[in-house]
């Protein structure tokens, strides 16, 4: 049995044969933003059989169901019933070309804005059945996510990344293991024919929990960002254009991810998955897979000082990109 989430082709000249008859096993991954109004979850099989992996996994009907019936449900603390959503399936046109087909009932889309359907104590609980016998269930409690306290929401707020470094500073809340925060730099590229492109540029940082065992010791946690890694980053990503007669920076945006520890256990454990005789960590029962709750946090309209700005048009990093502040 050869599951859809653990690393089979190791080698494109390798064509690896199943041998283990053991029963299929659905395989689930639905990761829900609150923010969010459309949502997926992502259904299939693993797949056993004679036959070589690639040619399992190029058919539908070795990886997919017939139509499902999936739902989350939301529960209150007390464990009231009190809202629903109905996923329907929908083909996904977007997936890149792989070894495992995009064809067959995988993805299963909800538009719903669920945003102010969250209290404290919400718990929900994802039901996945076929007719009237339950193909697979789990559950996940609501976190309120983690407030950002650096740098403040403003109108247009001029910051500096020099002479000391940028902070971003949010909460760290019980419940929550990794945080991932995101510096977007936006701006605009003008052409020489008189076009213009709006472009951007990510630099992510990751941070785990200061918690740990000692939970309740830490209320709080900052990256501190030099000037010299944004703008290092923003040299590597842009890259010389020959019909680009100059660049306009615009707005800078902080966003913070994170979202249910059982997420990260799902992506980190299952890299080490031989430290456990083999065994896939998932929280979904009846199937493997995950299923978790996502959030983020952001803080925008904020541009950089007259310090930055000087580093970007003639620092060493980017002032061949030819940034101009008109």
């Amino acid at each position: 049995m050869v599951a859809l989430t653990v690393w089979l082709f190791a080698s494109c000249e390798q064509d690896i044969r199943i041998s283990d008859n053991a029963e299929s096993l659905p395989v689930i991954y639905a990761t829900i933003n609150p923010a969010d109004t459309i949502h997926y979850i992502r259904i299939s099989h693993t797949f056993k059989g004679s036959k070589s992996a690639s040619t399992s996994a190029s058919n539908p009907d070795s990886i997919c169901y017939d139509t499902l019936t999936p739902k989350i449900e939301f529960y209150t603390e007390s464990g009231w019933k009190y809202h629903e959503l109905k996923f329907f399936p929908v083909q996904n046109s977007v997936r890149e070309e792989g070894y495992f087909t995009n064809q067959g009932l995988q993805l299963y889309q909800c538009q719903s804005d669920i945003s102010s359907l969250f209290i404290k104590g919400t718990h929900l609980v994802l039901n996945i059945s076929i007719g009237q016998s339950r193909l697979v269930s789990a559950s996940v409690d609501f976190l309120t996510p983690p407030k950002i306290f650096a740098p403040r929401q403003g109108l247009n707020s001029l910051l500096e990344f020099y002479a000391l470094p940028f902070e971003i500073g949010f909460e760290d809340l019980v419940g929550f293991a990794r945080y991932e925060a995101h510096i977007v730099f936006h701006f605009m590229a003008v052409m020489k024919n008189g076009d213009t492109v709006n472009q951007l540029v990510d630099k992510s940082f990751i941070r785990n929990t200061q918690n740990g065992h000692f939970i309740g010791e830490h209320k709080n946690i900052s990256i501190y960002v030099a000037g010299d890694e944004l703008l290092a980053q923003i040299r590597q990503d842009v890259k010389d254009d020959p019909n680009v007669a100059y660049r306009l920076p615009g707005e800078l945006e902080v966003y913070l991810y994170t979202g249910s520890p059982a997420f990260y256990d799902y992506v980190d454990l299952n890299k080490i998955s031989d430290d456990f005789g083999g065994k896939v960590v998932t929280n979904i029962t009846g199937g493997l897979g995950v299923f978790a709750l996502k959030y983020y946090r952001k803080v925008t309209n904020i541009f950089m000082g007259p310090i930055t700005m000087d580093s970007l048009m003639r620092g060493r990093f980017t002032r061949k990109l030819n940034f101009k502040d008109w």
